[in-house]
């Protein structure tokens, strides 16, 4: 059986949507901050799901999130185990590489830099 090589593999995830949670933030003893959030979208079932973002990066680099601010969020999606009430469990997340206010043209930007590192 022939398998793809993994050049063509590829996880990028793009969400946009609404803030539907207050934000929460923590530094890191790297300096860096920690900012979690979730993003209200749309399902396929026609009902409406809440995705958990995280952001790492320099505070003075921290986006701007609102709860009820429409929001625009590419990253990759990260699975993370741990362990809780004796148990094993994992909790599924979208690493933010890009946040953005979800106006006309910051979107058409931000797409576009998605498309084109597709295309390389």
């Amino acid at each position: 059986m022939s398998h793809p090589s993994t050049d063509h593999y590829l996880n990028q995830a793009v969400l946009l949507g609404e803030v539907s949670n207050s934000p929460s933030t923590k530094p890191l003893p790297s300096g860096d901050l920690l900012l979690t959030f979730d993003v209200r979208v749309p399902s396929s079932a026609g009902s409406r799901q809440s995705i958990p973002v995280t952001w790492i990066g320099p505070p003075e680099k921290r986006p701007k999130v609102e709860e009820g601010r429409g929001t625009l969020v590419v990253g990759e999606v990260h699975r993370r185990f741990y362990r809780g009430g004796g148990q094993l469990a994992s909790r599924v997340d979208v690493r933010a590489s890009t946040v953005v206010i979800a106006t006309p043209g910051r979107v058409r930007r931000a797409l576009s830099a998605v498309i084109q590192s597709l295309e390389t």
